[in-house]
């Protein structure tokens, strides 16, 4: 249970089919083997130690998912070399194994084999709770967030609102890792089968319950939990409080432009790194310098700190914030059918 719950609560992307055969031995071995060595502990320190090269293949090419060095460590040996060690010592000494007579005694092959079965789903899916606590991401979010649509106008994440409904208690920073939260406007990727009400992995804080929030999101990328209703935040996304999401509205709504491209963003006053920060307000009247292919132009922000312009010719653009000399410009290109979000903090 302690290594599905270690590979559940990392960020860790399965999109190799050997990769997926090694993660998935290495996450369900041993809680089999854990039941194995009730009755047959040679068998299960077998396993357990057979397992024990690709859990070290895994903790040196991804130590980042398991808190670098001493969670790699912590990972390796009390998940699966301890373990193997034990009942290897075990039945060479002789010790008497916890189950002495038959599992269901009485019983038909088959119904042990379902029982056995369904006693390993259990202890499966309770891993999946404490995962849930494990630290998966940077909880000082990005200053820039990444855009909402692909080079070709489709929506880069799961894009939805939803109204938070409990929050998981604080574990890290005063925030939680999790919470509980209604689907209320879907924009983009929630799966039809979707129920309303799902786990939402976020950094959030006590207050935050009962408010409503944009998320950008992904599919959770754990063996089990990515087939449940689980979502977590897209990294260096646009989950924020639904009152600062009307840039991130606009572009859904709208979606690619036909003709041209679309420079659209927000000024506003506070710290970009605290993504659900509402220590911030808005800035109206800051002009945003656009220079693109046909020369340059201002764009002046509305009363909620938002420029927006689109239908733009394709090419090469520069963008700054005028009369703020500690902001860099920004130079990117676009093709037909782009949009670009920047967002443009002021400190306090």
């Amino acid at each position: 249970m302690f290594v599905i719950a270690a590979f559940e609560g990392c960020y860790f992307w399965i999109g190799h089919p050997i990769r997926a055969i090694i993660i998935f031995i290495i996450e369900f071995a041993p809680l089999l083997a854990s039941l194995i060595a009730l009755r047959k502990p040679r068998l299960a320190a077998r396993i357990y130690l057979g397992t024990a090269p690709l859990a070290t293949l895994v903790v040196c090419l991804f130590p980042w998912h398991f808190g670098a060095g001493w969670g790699g460590a912590i990972f390796f040996f009390a998940g699966v070399l301890l373990p193997g060690l034990f009942w290897l010592f075990t039945s060479r000494r002789g010790w008497p194994v916890a189950l002495n007579g038959a599992f269901l005694p009485g019983r038909q092959s088959f119904t042990k084999a379902v029982a056995g079965a369904g006693l390993y789903c259990c202890l499966a899916a309770m891993a999946l709770i404490p995962s849930w606590f494990a630290y998966w991401g940077d909880p000082m979010g990005c200053a820039y967030a990444r855009s909402l649509l692909t080079e070709d106008g489709a929506p880069l994440g799961i894009d939805f609102t939803a109204k938070i409904l409990w929050i998981a208690p604080t574990s890290l920073y005063g925030k939680s890792l999790w919470s509980i939260a209604r689907v209320e406007q879907r924009f983009s990727g929630v799966p039809s089968w979707f129920p309303s009400v799902i786990i939402l992995r976020n950094f959030f804080k006590p207050g935050d319950q009962g408010q409503r929030f944009f998320v950008q999101g992904q599919r959770s990328e754990g063996f089990l939990s990515r087939f449940l209703p689980i979502i977590q935040q897209l990294p260096c996304g646009h989950t924020k409080h639904l009152d600062d999401a009307e840039v991130a509205v606009r572009v859904l709504r709208d979606g690619a432009p036909r003709n041209g491209i679309r420079i659209i963003g927000q000024v506003l006053m506070g710290n970009g790194y605290d993504a659900q920060s509402q220590a911030r307000k808005p800035i109206a009247g800051a002009n945003i310098l656009v220079h693109g292919p046909t020369g340059s132009t201002i764009l002046v922000t509305n009363a909620t700190g938002i420029y927006d312009a689109t239908g733009l010719p394709p090419g090469h653009y520069r963008v700054e914030l005028v009369n703020q000399p500690q902001h860099k410009a920004y130079d990117f290109d676009l093709q037909t059918g782009a949009v670009r979000e920047l967002t443009f903090w002021i400190e306090p």
